[in-house]
C-alpha cells in the first residue's frame, strides 16, 4: 500500500509538470498558462461552493424525511475532494476535479467506489419521543414528554443536634 501511494506522490506532480510545459509550449507564453490555472481555480470554486450548497439541502432533506443522507454524504465528500482538486495547480487534477463536480459522473464514481467498500452491516432503532418503551428508546419508562413523577417522598432531613459543652 504505501508504495502505491509513494508512486502515485511522485508520479502525478511528474505528469502535471510535463502537462503544463507542454500548455505553455502550444500557447507561447507563460501568461496565458496561469491564467489557464487561475481561471480553473475561480470556475473550481465556484462549483464546488454550488454543488456543496445543493449537496446540504439534500442532507437536510433527507434527515428531516428521517432517512440517513449516505448518499448525499458521499456526494460531500466527493465535492470536498473536488474543491481540493481544483486548488492544485495541474491540468490532469482539475480534470479529475471538474468531473467530480459533475453530479451523472459522481454517480459513476458512487458505483466503483461501492466495489471497494463492502455495505456496512448497521440497524439503527429508536423510539420516538413520548413513547419511552419502544424499541431502541434511550428514554427511562417513568419520563413522559420530558415530565417526571418522583418515586420516593422527600426524605426526612436529619439534623444534628450539639450540647453546650461540645460548642
Amino acid at each position: 500500500m504505501f508504495a502505491r501511494l509513494a508512486i502515485l506522490f511522485v508520479s502525478i506532480p511528474l505528469i502535471e509538470v510535463y502537462l503544463l510545459l507542454r500548455l505553455n509550449e502550444l500557447t507561447g507564453n507563460a501568461v496565458t498558462t496561469i491564467g489557464l490555472i487561475l481561471l480553473t481555480g475561480v470556475v473550481g470554486a465556484w462549483l464546488a461552493k454550488q454543488q456543496g450548497l445543493s449537496t446540504i439541502n439534500r442532507i437536510q432533506k433527507a434527515t428531516s424525511e428521517g432517512r440517513l443522507p449516505a448518499q448525499e454524504l458521499v456526494d460531500g465528500g466527493m465535492i470536498l475532494f473536488a474543491a481540493a482538486l481544483l486548488l492544485t495547480p495541474g491540468i490532469m487534477t482539475d480534470a479529475f476535479g471538474f468531473s467530480l463536480l459533475i453530479p451523472p459522473c459522481r454517480a459513476f464514481y458512487r458505483k466503483v467506489l461501492k466495489r471497494y467498500f463492502p455495505k456496512p452491516n448497521v440497524q439503527f432503532h429508536a423510539g420516538p419521543f413520548g413513547q419511552p418503551g419502544t424499541s431502541g428508546s434511550p428514554f427511562d419508562p417513568n419520563v413522559v414528554d420530558g415530565s417526571a413523577r418522583s418515586v420516593d417522598e422527600t426524605p426526612p432531613i436529619k439534623t444534628l443536634e450539639l450540647d453546650n459543652d461540645d460548642a
